[in-house]
């Protein structure tokens, strides 16, 4: 997940056959909180560490009153990738695809490797350059490619420059 979108994993909850949440709960969250902090901060196990206190919650299902542990991946950047398990990127390193989790081959784990060293091409500032210079056909289809990813963003309500300028894409130097 932390190499593609990032995403949650709720920890105390199960599936039906027709996939309908299930509340099994956790009887002593704590512990289980200690066993994965103990793993996310243990390099041989996950590297590199991508998570913080805020992204893990006990909370209580408010139906059966059952301790969950909600767990946020967050998206890793693109010098914090690949983020692999077992000490080893190039056998470790996975994707994360609709329901599945699969193997990344040596090419894309080592174009991983090779972002996180370069500084991005596209955060160069280009002097006396605006908006009439971007190709505003193809402006418009990333937007609508990230509008249909994530149709409820607040950034899909702006202005081109604003929206632009929320993703990293535009900066004005004074």
């Amino acid at each position: 997940m932390a190499n593609t979108y990032g995403g949650y994993v709720f920890l105390g909850v199960s599936e039906d056959k027709n996939r309908n949440p299930i509340v099994e709960g956790i009887e002593k969250p704590e512990i289980v909180l200690k066993e994965l902090w103990d793993a996310l901060n243990n390099p041989q196990k996950i590297s590199p560490k991508i998570f913080e206190e805020k992204h893990v919650v006990i909370g209580i299902d408010e139906h059966s009153h059952k301790n969950i542990i909600r767990i946020e991946v967050p998206q890793s950047n693109r010098r914090q990738r690949p983020v692999f398990i077992k000490g080893n990127p190039l056998t470790g390193t996975y994707r994360r695809n609709f329901e599945g989790d699969y193997l990344c081959d040596e090419s894309i784990v080592k174009q991983m490797l090779s972002e996180q060293l370069e500084n991005s091409r596209d955060a160069k500032l280009i002097e006396h350059y605006d908006l009439d210079d971007l190709n505003s056909e193809s402006l418009n289809t990333y937007r609508q490619v990230f509008a249909s990813r994530q149709p409820t963003h607040p950034f899909n309500e702006l202005d081109d420059i604003n929206f632009l300028r929320n993703i990293g894409g535009w900066i004005t130097d004074r």
